[in-house]
């Protein structure tokens, strides 16, 4: 008996730094097309991103159970995956080029809280209380985050909070396509979707890549769709609870990135508000476990 406990505790140890590992990845993709966004159109970058993803993931099918495991039951859900997909790439790349990537994180937080409400309209989640002061209170951490500078930033601000919204959708549709559709479809046809919606743009934002950028791109595309897949597994090793919370490790990575790489020191206003919305999302979390 002793043995299989210490299997399951093993298990939900493995699960959250599967979960860390995975937002790693993610923040890495982020600086990559920060640094690349200076030179190149924010839209080029994010289809070649989900290219990537498309390719790699078309490249496992076999050694998944064939064409079978991209079966889905919600082709629209899939197409506005992809679309919410396209749209939160393009709109963190666009943002990246003006804003520290500690910044965008904190404000883009925002989506948990923002799945949430649309959950209580679209999956009829019941929200108690408690849960709505939490889900207030994330936004205030938010407001907080913004701090007493926002409002000479102008419009910029408004790309984080778009997605946020955009990402919140996503979340939301993730959960409705998840309960009939595998991990690899999933994977694949938001991807799908996002590349080609994207490539209806590459006329107008089309420039030649130097190769070293190329292949800074595309191992972007490998992290990302690494970190895909271990954010899918880490579920699987764990319960919700405990893995979810992991996804605010996102401000630490990108606070390392940003100062290492860009020089860029977070604020006294940005460090409150992650605490804010951190606090406010790992209760709203457990509460819903």
């Amino acid at each position: 008996m002793s043995t299989s406990v210490d299997r399951g505790s093993g298990r939900a140890f493995v699960g959250p730094l599967l979960m860390i590992t995975a937002m790693f990845c993610f923040v890495a993709l982020d600086a990559i097309l920060k640094h690349l966004v200076l030179r190149y159109d924010g839209f080029l970058l994010s289809f070649g991103r989900c290219l990537a993803q498309v390719v790699l993931v078309a490249a496992v099918v076999p050694f998944a159970g064939g064409p079978v495991a991209l079966k889905t039951s919600h082709p629209w859900l899939q197409m506005g995956r992809g679309f919410c997909l396209g749209l939160t790439s393009v709109v963190m790349t666009i943002a990246s080029r003006w804003m520290p990537l500690t910044d965008i994180y904190v404000i883009a937080f925002a989506s948990p809280l923002i799945a949430s409400l649309i959950a209580v309209r679209v999956l009829g989640e019941p929200v108690t209380g408690r849960q709505w002061l939490l889900i207030i209170g994330g936004f205030l951490g938010v407001t907080i985050a913004l701090g007493p500078a926002a409002p000479s930033a102008g419009l910029i601000l408004l790309l984080p909070l778009l997605q946020a919204t955009g990402n919140g959708v996503y979340h939301v549709l993730t959960r409705l396509c998840a309960r009939t559709d595998g991990p690899v479809a999933q994977l694949f046809h938001n991807a799908l979707f996002a590349t080609l919606l994207l490539a209806l743009l590459l006329p107008w934002v089309w420039t030649p890549m130097a190769p070293r950028d190329v292949a800074m791109l595309l191992f972007g595309g490998v992290l990302v769709t690494f970190g895909h897949y271990l954010l899918v597994k880490a579920f699987t090793m764990a319960p919700t609870a405990r893995v979810s919370p992991m996804v605010y490790s996102q401000i630490i990575w990108s606070t390392l990135f940003g100062y290492a790489v860009f020089g860029d020191v977070p604020t006294l206003s940005t460090i409150a508000g992650a605490v804010v919305i951190m606090a406010c999302g790992v209760a709203l979390i457990r509460s819903r476990a």
